[in-house]
């Protein structure tokens, strides 16, 4: 038996939070190239089939427990050059083909940094650059179940649904983000 849609759910909801630095972990372990604690596929990989919310009670603070400080700045340093604001708002765009015409057209020439940062807020960004990692990971483990007995097709079927979810309201959050933020100047103005 394992965990129900709304638990798997609330479960990727959890291990989104910390995603880029679980990963962090976990390709530092690869690479061997980490001292401290570090966390492995197959440590994410047994959460994820757990059975019940108890028995992952259990597991995830102590595998939580292993990401420190240094490793949360050093992921976040690494990773945010990989997925950046402007990456979101383009993520934005692909899925608007009515609204932010105006966002399309600067898109190449005015949207800089300092625009996106006043667009998008941090905490948004960072679930956005989290979900990256989340995908990433649940692919990785899906490409390569340690288990063939594993109900692998059941488990991550609920996790892919999950994960759209957890987009879907990233997506809006984005989505928004930029309307609040041309609402609020235009409001400013007068």
């Amino acid at each position: 038996m394992a965990l129900n849609q709304e638990d798997t759910y609330n479960l990727l909801k959890e291990i989104n939070e910390y995603a880029i630095e679980i990963y962090y972990l976990i390709e530092k372990a690869n690479l061997g190239i980490t001292k401290r604690k570090s966390i492995s596929f197959s440590e994410l990989e047994t959460l994820i089939y757990k059975e019940n919310m108890e028995q992952v009670g259990l597991v995830f603070p102590r595998l939580i427990g292993k990401i420190s400080l240094d490793d949360m700045d050093e992921a976040f340093s690494l990773y945010a050059k990989t997925f950046t604001k402007q990456d979101c708002i383009a993520l934005v765009l692909a899925k608007t083909k009515d609204t932010h015409q105006h966002l399309r057209e600067i898109k190449d020439i005015a949207l800089t940094d300092e625009l996106a940062n006043q667009l998008i807020d941090d905490s948004v960004y960072k679930e956005a650059l989290n979900l990256k990692y989340t995908k990433l990971m649940l692919n990785t483990l899906k490409d390569n179940p340690k288990d063939e007995f594993l109900s692998t097709k059941e488990t991550f079927n609920k996790y892919d649904q999950a994960l759209k979810k957890l987009e879907t309201e990233n997506y809006k959050k984005l989505n928004s983000n930029i309307n609040n933020y041309y609402i609020s100047t235009i409001t400013s103005r007068g």
